[in-house]
This record gives structure tokens, sequence and C-alpha cells, in this order.
């Protein structure tokens, strides 16, 4: 996984926002309906260049959460080719925190995903660069996605009911939102509830890359304001 500027192509996000605690808006989540436990097998079963180094559960609070997963997270504070993943339930929902930002771009991984799990949404956002996507596939087939760089917006696929509660070609992060909860996902602008399960990885794909240097000043995400261990 490589690290390079947002400027041409939003799917090629690849930026380790997260590590600017003054970074606006970074935002990278996916959700599936199932457990926990067979969800992180899934996606490893999948990924067969991912090398679980650990795993933590019973984290209680996106702190907990945070702490353990920065010093292990070249996207975080740690050192590349490591990564971590976090994970939530709610209600029937697994929700995946993307500290990497790059699962929303990976479409063969997110089709066989939704072979397995059904309808797999995602969305990934960076205020910045004004930067917004969002997507849904199910049964192998990508059935919608929206991607927003500033005042731009390409569309995917079929228009879904939700989208009637937003308009489409002003398509941006609160738009994201809006589609997100109406799959009944809890807001992905507020801190999620536990408990939380963390994995921490080496993949073996990732080239080593420096962190690249975004604007800041704008307003912080929640995981944003938290501290490090």
């Amino acid at each position: 996984m490589t690290s390079t500027h947002l400027e041409k192509s939003p799917l090629q996000l690849r930026n380790p926002i997260w590590t600017n605690r003054t970074m606006s808006m970074a935002y990278a989540f996916l959700a599936v309906s199932g457990p926990t436990d067979l969800v992180i097998e899934t996606i490893l079963d999948l990924c067969p260049n991912l090398d679980v180094q650990e795993s933590r559960r019973g984290l209680n609070s996106f702190d907990q959460v945070y702490k353990w997963c920065a010093p292990r997270s070249g996207y975080l504070e740690g050192t590349h080719p490591n990564d971590t993943k976090a994970f939530f339930q709610h209600k029937g929902w697994s929700v995946v925190v993307d500290f990497s930002m790059c699962m929303s771009s990976e479409d063969e991984l997110l089709q066989h995903i939704s072979e397995t799990f059904g309808m797999t949404v995602t969305v990934t956002t960076q205020g910045t660069a004004g930067f917004a996507s969002y997507s849904l596939h199910e049964d192998g087939r990508l059935l919608r996605r929206l991607t927003a760089l500033e005042s731009d917006v390409a569309e995917e696929g079929q228009q879904q009911p939700s989208e009637s509660k937003i308009d489409v070609s002003k398509f941006q992060i609160k738009a994201a939102d809006v589609l997100w909860k109406a799959h009944g996902l809890p807001s992905f602008l507020v801190e999620p509830r536990g408990p939380f399960t963390a994995i921490h990885y080496v993949d073996r794909l990732a080239t080593p890359t420096a962190v690249s240097k975004l604007e800041s000043g704008m307003k912080t995400p929640w995981w944003r304001r938290l501290s490090p261990s």
C-alpha cells in the first residue's frame, strides 16, 4: 500500500492522514452484516499477504483502541509495513475501522467480501482534500459508488432510494454520513461505542513510505483529538 498525495484520482487515496492531529474530517469505515470474528477471518483469508502479529479484545473505548493501534500502525505512529484494524458491532453490523484508508478502493476485495456477507458498505472522507466516497456492494457486484473531489462528483451504478435525502450533485462528507446512516449504522462523525477488537498485522506487499505532510487547521475528527500512548 503506497502513500500518495490525493491530486488526480480520489480512488487512489493512500494518505496516512491520521498521523496529523489537526487533519480535517478523516474517516474510513467498512460495514457488513455478520459477527466480528467471522469478518476478521474472512478478510485474512482473502488477504494472505497479511501476517497477524497479535490481537486485542475487550477494548472498551476508542481512546483505548487508538492507544493500542497507534504504535503498531505505519499509518498512525508506527512503521510500515505494520498496520492495524479495529472492529466493533452495531446491532447486526460488524464495522471495520480502516486506518490505512485503502479498503474502499479495493474493488476486488469488496466484491469478495460481499459474496460472503451480502451488503457491504464503505465510507471514506478527508475534508482538507475535499474528498468523500460511499460505496455499496452486494453478492459480488458494485451496486453504487459516489465519489467527490472538491466540486467534482463521479457516479457509478444505480441510484439508491436513500439518495432521495441528499443532493447527489453536491455529494460530500455530510451526504456520505446520511447514506451510511440509511443502512441503520451510527453516524461516523461521532465516536463509536465499544467493545472493540483490534488486530496488528504485517502487510508483506506494502512498501514503506514517508508520511505525506498535508495542510491542517480544519475541524478535527474525534479520533484525532485523542492522546497517543
